[in-house]
Order: structure tokens, then C-alpha cells, then sequence
């Protein structure tokens, strides 16, 4: 399993823990992902939730593409309905936040590059702290603009 989670007092931080991948998500950790979420919105401990990447060379380059879309085009080739097939994934939806999802203030620690799926994460983030040098990128590059992402970077 890449996702750890740990609760220390109120908070509770989860490491996407995949460096070799730069911290690819893979089926696994979406669906982990997603029910962690509704753990942590149940756990009346946790008052706030940072999320990172282990390592420093990346926070999160989005899904696993190479194990994704097979599995993903093999059930659409299947449906009758593709949108109907789609949408019954919540799990995969509710893995990448949408702001407002989770009750509690949800931080980022980015730690490096933050590709696609990592970019729609910070989007559900109240607050995003990067160190210098962090590379955001986005296949949609109005995301950036449309959700107002404000990061803070650190020097050292």
C-alpha cells in the first residue's frame, strides 16, 4: 500500500508513499484514498488533515495512466451506458477532493513536482505550503487560474 496515515493529537497527515513513481496514485490508493476521507471526516480527533509525498523529489503526479485507462476503456468498451459506467466510480471522484468534500481544513505539504491528479488535490486544499522549487503542472492549465490556488513557498 503507498498511502500512510497518521493521527498525532488532532492531526492527521497522510504520505502518498511512491517515490519511485514520483508519487503516482495506483487503483489501490484511489480507492484507500477515497475511504480514508470518510474516515477522517468521521474521526472527531481530527481537526485538520495534511496531505504530502514522500520523498522530495515529487508530491503527487496523478493517477497510474499505464494502470488506469485499460481497466477504465475495457469498462466503458463493456457498457451500454459510458456515462452511467463512469459515474458509479465515486470512489475514483472522491479520492480527488472537490473543495468543500471534507469538513476539515485540508492542507498540502508539496514536496516537488505536482502533476494533473496531485494539481486537483491542492484544489481541495485551504492551504498549500511548497518548497522552492515546486513545479505545478496541469493538462488543463486554466485550473491554476479557476480555483485561485494560492501557494506559500518556503527558503531555506
Amino acid at each position: 500500500m503507498t498511502i500512510r496515515a497518521e493521527i498525532r493529537g488532532h492531526a492527521a497527515t497522510i504520505t502518498i508513499a511512491n517515490p519511485e513513481s514520483l508519487n503516482a496514485l495506483f487503483l489501490a490508493d484511489l480507492q484507500t484514498l477515497s475511504a480514508l476521507w470518510d474516515e477522517l471526516e468521521a474521526d472527531s480527533r481530527v481537526r485538520v488533515v495534511v496531505v504530502t509525498g514522500e520523498g522530495d523529489r515529487a508530491f503527487c503526479s496523478g493517477a497510474n495512466l499505464k494502470e488506469l485507462i485499460p481497466i477504465v476503456t475495457d469498462d466503458l468498451r463493456r457498457s451500454s451506458d459510458p456515462y452511467q459506467t463512469l459515474s458509479g466510480r465515486t470512489w475514483l471522484h472522491r479520492a480527488f477532493l472537490k473543495p468543500g468534500q471534507l469538513s476539515k481544513p485540508l492542507i498540502a505539504a508539496v514536496n516537488g513536482l505536482c502533476f494533473a491528479g496531485g494539481v486537483e488535490l491542492l484544489n481541495a486544499c485551504v492551504l498549500r505550503v511548497a518548497v522552492e522549487g515546486a513545479v505545478l503542472r496541469s493538462k488543463k492549465s486554466i485550473a491554476h487560474a479557476r480555483f485561485r490556488i494560492l501557494m506559500v513557498f518556503l527558503r531555506n
